[in-house]
């Protein structure tokens, strides 16, 4: 298909629903990532979720992507595998669309029944169709989310007097890039982690990710001061600031 402006996210739903929703391989489909937390804007993606019969994968990426090809070429394509999570995945770039405006269609067997559905942890996503419900959302196993964060807090206690002093000791040497590493994976990363047992704690482990969404104004923003060091002599200061700040996280436990 031609055309003269750019395809949208709705001309692109609209086409793989009609082509979807008769296939009796197919339940249900949803619009997850920003959508799932009213954050779309003109920068995101689309982020699907489909919900498929077992051994239907192949036979559904097909059709997604005959659809797609009618409203345009596909530019980049990349089947992800095997993904973290087990289920189908692969990334759509169209060459009549935006360059941010990415496809990302994961495909959920009949089997795998529940993944993603946490609403604590992905939002509730936009429903595009669900012919029998199994889109609903699975509560969340508040215990279990306990009982691994008792379990990474007390890897964090124990680690942090082996791991946590390593950016200073190749500042020492002048290995700037090493220490940088030893800095993210050391410091940052636990220092966030525990920041989200505290608010937010189904989200424990997300990362770096949606901070500005998950934490307090203040408190994300001192992160973010964090991320950019100028220099060597600002990482040596940042890489300090955050070894005080672990420490006053584990002693708040």
């Amino acid at each position: 298909m031609t055309s003269t402006s750019p395809l949208g996210r709705d001309d692109i739903l609209a086409a793989l629903s009609a082509a979807l929703a008769p296939r009796h391989d197919v339940r249900s489909l949803l619009e997850g990532g920003s959508a799932s937390f009213g954050c779309v804007d003109e920068l995101s993606d689309i982020d699907l979720l489909v919900d498929v019969a077992d051994g239907a994968e192949e036979a559904v990426f097909a059709a997604l992507e005959a659809a797609i090809e009618t409203l345009s070429p596909i530019s980049d394509r990349w089947e992800v595998g095997p993904a973290w999570h087990g289920m189908a995945q692969r990334f759509y770039r169209l060459r009549d669309a935006p360059f941010t405006l990415v496809l990302d269609v994961t495909l959920r067997r009949r089997s795998q029944a529940g993944h993603f559905s946490e609403a604590e942890l992905h939002g509730a996503p936009r429903v595009v169709f669900d012919k029998d419900g199994c889109a609903a959302a699975r509560p969340l196993d508040a215990d279990e989310v306990a009982r691994r964060i008792a379990e990474r807090r007390e890897q964090i206690r124990a680690s942090l007097p082996f791991t946590g002093y390593l950016p200073g000791k190749e500042l020492a040497r002048g290995a700037v890039t090493d220490a940088f590493g030893f800095y993210v994976s050391m410091n940052l990363r636990p220092l966030v982690e525990l920041l989200r047992m505290r608010h937010c704690p189904p989200r424990y482990a997300f990362g770096l990710r949606y901070l500005s969404r998950d934490l307090p104004p203040d408190v994300a923003a001192r992160v973010a001061a964090l991320c950019l060091p100028r220099d060597a002599d600002d990482l040596a200061g940042k890489h300090r600031e955050c070894l005080a700040w672990i420490e006053e996280e584990l002693a708040l436990a």
